[in-house]
């Protein structure tokens, strides 16, 4: 059986009525990157660095010690027997 797997950014873009971008990202049809998703891209590096290295939360964020710290987790929920949501939670 073939399954949906939805994802914050292809339901964000079919939300706000960018039905042609929501399918292209879906199927990986084309590169889509906004100026906000490279700058969120730039942060996740520099604090995933920092988090690797120094196992504390970057200052922005208190700049506590964390304990075995993972910068990136990759998480996948059923939701039906035909739907998932996908979704990569980061720093």
């Amino acid at each position: 059986m073939n399954k949906f797997r939805a994802s914050f950014s292809v339901l964000t873009q079919w939300a706000g009525g960018n039905w042609e971008q929501a399918i292209k990202q879906y199927f990986k049809l084309e590169k889509f990157v906004t100026p906000q998703m490279q700058e969120g891209r730039e942060w996740h590096e520099k604090w995933a660095k920092h988090i690797t290295n120094t196992k504390t939360l970057p200052i922005e964020f208190g700049g506590q010690e964390l304990k075995a710290p993972v910068a990136e987790r990759k998480t996948v929920v059923q939701l039906d027997d035909w739907l998932e949501l996908v979704g990569i939670i980061d720093c």
